[in-house]
């Protein structure tokens, strides 16, 4: 991509940058939420003298596909992002200061990564701990 933009075309992607953030948060909200409605329902059931254990085991794969769907959605999003903040590093030198300020920080993880990767594998590993000690 040309390092000479109009400041009209840095803006435009400088909002889809944006765009793709804000896809990003909305999607692991939605998730966790789904996720945490599902987990209540096999509290729910479980607790139930007369539950079935086969519909219980049913919503426990249920929630494991979709945590797997949901990791691998996070993952691809994540690309996304990571590939559209190289253009506008690029382009808007402000960005790019930015970014390397943040190079001198304490922190070594980032928190899009721990979101994108470790949460949806360690809501995955309840959904499989249910599914094996349940």
């Amino acid at each position: 991509m040309s390092e000479h933009l109009e400041t009209e075309q840095i803006s435009r992607l400088w909002e889809h940058f944006l765009h793709l953030d804000t896809n990003f948060y909305n999607r692991l909200n939605f998730f966790l939420v789904f996720e945490s409605v599902l987990l209540g329902v096999v509290g729910l059931l479980y607790s139930r003298p007369n539950g079935s254990l086969l519909g219980l085991k049913l919503i426990m794969l249920l929630g494991f596909s979709l945590t797997i769907l949901w990791g691998y959605i996070q993952a691809r999003q994540k690309y996304l992002l990571d590939d559209l903040a190289e253009q506008v590093k690029t382009v808007a030198p402000e960005y790019r200061m930015t970014l390397e300020r943040r190079k001198h920080a304490k922190w070594p993880v980032s928190s899009v990564w721990l979101l994108a990767y470790i949460v949806p594998i360690l809501v995955a590993l309840i959904w499989l701990l249910f599914l094996i000690f349940l």
